[in-house]
Formats: structure tokens, C-alpha cells, sequence
């Protein structure tokens, strides 16, 4: 499989990844766990404590990216309220936190201080009522640092916007963002009414079908 282009005067012809085509024809149908690029896989054994340590995450503005995933159950939708932070004293890292119409967020940030905001480039939402109260639900965020793009799937489904609610669901992350290690230590919001069952942090952006199949392997 072929995919061409054309720039005024120059042509350019791609050859498509098997892999990557195969694994949208087999969406859906995949149910093993990925383990390419898994660095940490913590079941609720692990996670009984309020604080495990935490991978080094590729640096975004060299290409690298990564995804986070996440078995949990939350009993209260409480909106702003943290879930968990590997941020630390250098302002680095990821926040994953509840927020109103039953949605989910996380916040990747670098530490560094500017003049421009950037908080429509580095803090992504999933698509309304993707959460439910009291039931576990699967979400992965991949961050991909390459195409800069960042994307959500809740429970097998990809976070793609819906008519009354915004035109797509994916984000443009902040194209110079860096380094997002802090402590290398994951702390769980004392705060949250909830239990995690189950985290694997990837050192590469998973794709939409691998984060289904590991949806359909279950928890």
C-alpha cells in the first residue's frame, strides 16, 4: 500500500507500514496486550501505596512521545480533582484529573516559564460522558511527539468529538516542549474517591488499534 503527495514541483510516493495496516483491519478483533515500548507495568498489587516510582518519558520536541494507560474506577466525578501527578519541584511532568460532563484530562508540562499561554497545547480532555461513576474504565493518553498531536481513547473508543461538543477531539501539543521528567515518582491524589487498578507507561505513542487491543485483553 502506496500513499503519494505532491508540493508545486515535488512528488513524493510512501510506502504504508504493514504493521500499521494490518492492525486497523484487525481493530476490534486484537485482544493481547502490547508490550513493544512498555517500561512500566504496575497492577493494583503496586499501586496499594500512595507513590511508586515513575519511567523517564521520551523528550516531545526530539520526536519521541509516549502513552499512559489506565485501568481505574472513580466513585465521586468530582470536577478538578486530581487522580495522579508526577510533577514535582521543577514544575515537570503529567497530571491526570477529572473534569465536568463526565470527561477526563491530563496536563504535560516541561517546567519551562513563557510569555505565551500554552494551556490549549498541553492539556488534553476526552470527549463528554466517557466517564461513568462507579464503573472501571480503560483510558489511554498517547502523546506523540512526532506529529504533535495528542489523543485520548476511553473504554476502546477513540475521543474524536461529536457535533455538540467541538469538530474533533484530538489536541496539537506545544511544539517546543522538552524534558518532562521531575522525580521519576507518580503520587496519587489523597483526595480521589477511587481505586486504580492498573497503569503501563509506554516510551512510544501507541496506536489507536494497539490501545484497543489492549482494551479488548481486559484489565
Amino acid at each position: 500500500m502506496w500513499i503519494s503527495e505532491t508540493q508545486k514541483n515535488e512528488a513524493r510516493i510512501h510506502e504504508i507500514d504493514l504493521d500499521l495496516v494490518q492492525g486497523m483491519w484487525n481493530q476490534g478483533n486484537d485482544t493481547v496486550v502490547v508490550k513493544d515500548g512498555l517500561i512500566m507495568n504496575s497492577d493494583s498489587r503496586m499501586l496499594n501505596q500512595r507513590k511508586i516510582n515513575f519511567p523517564q518519558l521520551p523528550d516531545l520536541i526530539n520526536g519521541g512521545g509516549y502513552s499512559i494507560e489506565l485501568w481505574l474506577t472513580i466513585e465521586d466525578m468530582k470536577h478538578g480533582q486530581k487522580v495522579l501527578s508526577t510533577i514535582g519541584n521543577k514544575h515537570k511532568g503529567i497530571e491526570v484529573s477529572l473534569m465536568e460532563n463526565n470527561a477526563i484530562e491530563i496536563l504535560i508540562n516541561d517546567g519551562e516559564v513563557r510569555e505565551v499561554d500554552i494551556s490549549e497545547n498541553n492539556k488534553f480532555i476526552s470527549d463528554q460522558n466517557t466517564i461513568t461513576e462507579g464503573q472501571m474504565h480503560h483510558v489511554v493518553f498517547t502523546i506523540d511527539g512526532a506529529a504533535k498531536i495528542a489523543t485520548i481513547i476511553v473504554d476502546g473508543v477513540l475521543s474524536d468529538g461529536s457535533p455538540s461538543t467541538r469538530d474533533y477531539g484530538w489536541g496539537r501539543i506545544y511544539p517546543y516542549l522538552q524534558d518532562q521528567n521531575d522525580t521519576n515518582i507518580c503520587t496519587f491524589d489523597k483526595g480521589f474517591d477511587g481505586t486504580i487498578h492498573h497503569i503501563r507507561v509506554y516510551n512510544r505513542a501507541l496506536r489507536t488499534s494497539e490501545a484497543i487491543a489492549n482494551f479488548n485483553a481486559g484489565q
